[in-house]
């Protein structure tokens, strides 16, 4: 459901979905959150929280952010 949610245009709702219900199968939908289609999802409000609560945060804190993310001066990350 959340890949057809970023692909239909409701990239807010699919990355709540994502935090209520886990999918069988991340490996579809979150590489497309880097590429065209979740750019718009990564310019939600939502993002900050998917990213806290799916553990990216700690990840990119301990091994870096990637390309095209950096912390903010709230310290916040943010994503082209």
């Amino acid at each position: 459901m959340p890949y057809a949610l970023l692909r239909l245009g409701d990239p807010g709702r699919a990355l709540v979905l994502t935090q209520e219900q886990q999918t069988g199968n991340d490996g579809l939908w979150l590489p497309i959150l880097w590429g065209s289609y979740g750019r718009a999802a990564r310019a939600t409000p939502e993002f900050k929280t998917f990213i806290r609560r799916f553990g990216l945060v700690e990840l990119w804190d301990n091994y870096g952010a990637p390309d095209g993310c950096h912390k903010n001066d709230n310290s916040d990350y943010v994503c082209e």
